[in-house]
């Protein structure tokens, strides 16, 4: 059933109207947008809205007042309002724009999916009270004709039955199912909404076997209760309970019931109502699984300081063993390759905390095959000696725009996906790669696929494969075929998002019994691969005297013999409070303060605020594992030159430390990381 949602938009600037109707431009979706508070009223005061999203400060009527006076207008009190502001985290704001009637904010700059996934949640739930509105009415009228025609004939069951032409046809439109049950328990009738929910005809139905089988499934305590009212009220009040398809699927349902009588109030038969709810019920799963994403962001931005102090050990342990090691040794070579992995964890966590964010990723021009060569390694020692994986990589292929975190947890995802799809059968992993023209013609193949040069990256294994029914679903967010407790459902649907936010496309081939092939496109792009991060050679120290602050005691124990190494004196704390005192004790010893930001009692905020007062010029270098928990304007305030992002390389913080002090800490502030 197709709803007008109708959005008013009230801001005094024509250019915030139309982002806002270039944002929300959708089927079935109206913008209206007026310039003032007065406006805003009069409009809705003359039509109906789904939502009001409202500017708070404008000339007359501000955004609050306006609301209020709506909220004043019993007819239309009861619109949604979200308030649009570019004051973020303002709790008198917020405050005032709760009391004022508002049900959300939302921040400038706007970001187009959070306001469209706002929107969308409020513009659903007015379709559906519409619906819902139009539902009841029609199931009134449905059930006080039936009523009317039952109480209006004088005859037993085979005159009710030969009136059903004068209602058949709201009985057979009617979007619930309903079905006359005799008083014995048998089937007399249904409509096809009825049979349709259960996937029988009526003449299956009237077998009373299958009647039985369908019967919904309530604790005795309901059932009993059920009965009651019907003996006592002629019908049930409406409850919840589940139904048998003749697939034996089983699907949510209300129920309610009525004792049909005769104008003389004999009993004659039951009419029955069920409506199917599977899709309400999806919805507030979806609901549910929304708000469980929401945690888990806010989760992974709570675990990356700590983690991210253990990726900072390994790596720094790490490169202090490389100066003890021959450069041209097999250790240094394995030192490396494990930095290198430290390195891929490290970006993963910032994609962790992008990904709770919904920020963008680093995407520049690489060569996919260095990626795949790297995962595949990694696949190699991962998976058990049954699995063959054989890869076909050309030394020559163009090159793609894209992130190489991202193509190194898709080529992770699907090797891993694959060796699921096998078992602990011995097996075969493809991995190949190759350059792919869409022309006009092939194009119409790969219908999200625009003409042109691709990148096409196939994953294929001999597995168990999957059925059509399977493969609709494999990139639903949380399906999986895996038992519980093997995986989240997340993977696929990650790799499908993945893929789309590079502009590619992905197409799956399976059958059971006989594998699976994964064939993803990428757009070739006419470029060079951005080469990495040069080899920084490090300038060592001069026996300047280092002031090191951490509360984690291994970091500390790092910092100070790495430091050493680099030919500085350094006094090492765990403790904020101490590092303070000494500072205060000496100010001149120390010749750069190079300090964590969390930490107890004294934060690395507090310790620079309080160095500060005692010597303005002095370099401060602060560390952090969780760079949203700092204020650029207090770092910029304190005169703090680097916020260094843990987990850091050696040759990071040492560079950053020899250009301080070279420049004396002259340096504008900045992150760096």
């Amino acid at each position: 059933m197709s709803v007008e949602i109708k959005i008013l938009v009230v801001d005094d600037k024509k250019n915030n109207q139309l982002l806002f109707e270039r944002y929300l431009r959708q089927p079935d979706w109206i913008v209206i947008s007026v310039s003032s508070g007065d406006e805003a009223i009069q409009a809705v005061i003359q039509d109906d809205f789904a939502l009001i999203l409202m500017d708070i400060v404008m000339p007359g009527k501000n955004g609050f007042e306006t609301a209020e006076q709506i909220r004043r207008n019993n007819e239309k009190s009861h619109i949604p309002i979200i308030f649009v502001t570019a004051y973020k985290n303002e709790e008198s704001c917020e405050f005032k724009g709760y009391e004022a009637g508002a049900v959300d904010f939302l921040y400038k700059p706007l970001d187009p999916v959070i306001l469209r996934s706002k929107v969308n949640v409020f513009a659903e739930l007015y379709r559906r009270e519409k619906v819902l509105q139009l539902t009841t009415v029609e199931l009134g009228n449905t059930m006080e004709s039936l009523k009317k025609e039952i109480i209006m004939r004088k005859a037993a069951q085979e005159r009710v039955l030969k009136s059903e032409k004068k209602y058949r046809s709201l009985f057979d439109t009617s979007r619930d199912g309903i079905a006359f049950e005799k008083l014995s328990g048998g089937l007399e009738t249904a409509n096809k909404a009825y049979t349709d929910m259960m996937g029988y005809s009526v003449e299956e139905l009237q077998d009373i076997k299958n009647f039985r089988a369908i019967k919904a499934q309530m604790p005795s305590d309901i059932n009993h209760e059920i009965l009651d009212q019907m003996t006592e009220k002629g019908y049930c009040d409406e409850v919840e309970t589940k139904y048998t398809r003749k697939d034996n699927d089983t699907f949510p349902a209300l129920f309610r019931s009525w004792v049909i009588k005769d104008e003389d109030g004999y009993p004659l038969r039951k009419l029955n109502l069920v409506r199917d709810i599977t899709e309400q019920r999806k919805i507030e799963n979806r609901l549910r699984q929304a708000q469980k994403m929401e945690a888990v962001g806010t989760l992974a931005g709570g675990i990356a300081h700590d983690f991210n102090n253990v990726l900072a050990a390994i790596m720094g342990y790490i490169e202090l063993a490389q100066f003890d090691v021959p450069e041209e040794s097999k250790a240094r070579k394995s030192l490396g390759h494990v930095l290198k992995a430290s390195l891929r964890a490290k970006k993963l966590v910032s994609h962790i905390l992008a990904f709770s964010r919904q920020s963008g990723n680093e995407k520049r021009p690489l060569l996919i095959r260095h990626i795949a060569k790297e995962a595949i390694d990694l696949l190699r020692a991962t998976l058990p000696s049954t699995i063959d994986i054989r890869q076909n990589i050309p030394s020559k292929l163009s090159t793609i725009h894209a992130d190489a975190t991202q193509l190194h947890q898709i080529l992770m995802n699907l090797g891993t996906n694959a060796y699921h799809a096998i078992g602990d059968e011995t097996g075969v992993i493809e991995i190949a790669m190759s350059d792919f023209n869409t022309d006009e013609k092939l194009v119409l193949d790969f219908a999200e696929l625009d003409p042109g040069e691709y990148i096409r990256l196939s994953v294929k294994d001999n597995g168990c494969g999957m059925d059509s029914s399977t493969l609709s679903k494999i990139f639903d967010p949380y399906f999986t075929t895996k038992d519980k407790g093997v995986g989240t459902g997340m993977g696929l649907s990650v790799v499908h998002g993945i893929v789309k936010s590079h502009g590619g496309s992905i197409n799956v081939v399976s059958k059971p019994g006989a594998g699976s092939e994964f064939s993803l496109f990428f757009p070739a792009i006419n470029a060079v691969e951005e080469s990495q991060a040069a080899v920084v050679n490090i300038k060592e120290g001069s026996g300047e005297q280092v002031l090191f602050v951490d509360d984690e005691d291994v970091l500390v124990s790092l910092g100070k013999d790495v430091l050493g190494k680099l030919g500085y004196k350094v006094v090492a704390e765990t403790s904020s409070v101490k590092a303070l005192e000494l500072y205060k004790e000496n100010p001149e010893k120390f010749d750069i303060i190079v300090s964590d930001t969390t930490m107890p009692d004294l934060t690395g905020i507090q310790l620079a605020r309080s160095v500060r007062e005692i010597n303005s010029d002095i370099p401060i270098i602060l560390c952090t594992g969780y760079s949203r928990q700092i204020d650029e304007q207090v770092l910029g305030d304190l005169g703090v030159e680097y916020l260094l992002i843990k987990p850091y390389e050696v040759s990071e913080l040492a560079v950053i430390m020899r250009t301080l002090l070279e420049k004396g800490g002259n340096i504008k502030a900045c992150h760096h990381g």
